[in-house]
């Protein structure tokens, strides 16, 4: 069998499950093939059935994350800073805001805080990608990993 560049990665119980599609399969309908490691083969039988694979937030739930000014020339931004967040893997954005412990406390470009972020609406994150980046007028100024 041939290895194409149509790979398709499935996950199963939180382990990578890798599948090569050949152009023949392809033309004919065919099932690809599939490989499967040891580790991941462990790992799926040992997973409860109820494994999920996304995490699920309410509008307005405070979520724990680091947050970075990435941004060289943005000003420092404190409490109650708003942004857009484009959450890994997903094309939909969400008006969120960063809340940072300390009153008066501020993040500085190529800083880094703990703090937590609230959105305006429900939203969801793949459980292994919990990064984020923050957009201010279509333009990636920042980002973050959630902690939750």
């Amino acid at each position: 069998m041939t290895k194409t560049s149509l790979a398709l990665v499935f996950a199963l119980a939180g382990a990578a499950l890798v599948t090569a599609f050949p152009p023949e399969a392809r033309a004919t309908g065919g099932d690809p093939a599939i490989s499967m490691s040891p580790a991941a083969s462990a790992a799926s039988a040992a997973a409860p059935s109820t494994a999920r694979r996304t995490l699920e937030f309410t509008a307005k739930h405070l979520v724990p994350t680091e947050f970075t000014l990435a941004d060289p020339g943005h000003a420092p931004v404190g409490n109650s800073f708003d942004f857009i967040a484009r959450f890994a893997g997903q094309q939909p954005t969400h008006a969120c805001s960063l809340q940072l412990p300390k009153a008066g406390q501020v993040v500085k470009p190529g800083e880094s805080a703990i703090g937590t972020i609230k959105c305006t609406s429900p939203w969801a994150v793949y459980d292994n990608g919990l990064s984020y980046e923050a957009l201010e007028n279509g333009r990636k100024i920042g980002g973050g990993t959630l902690r939750p």
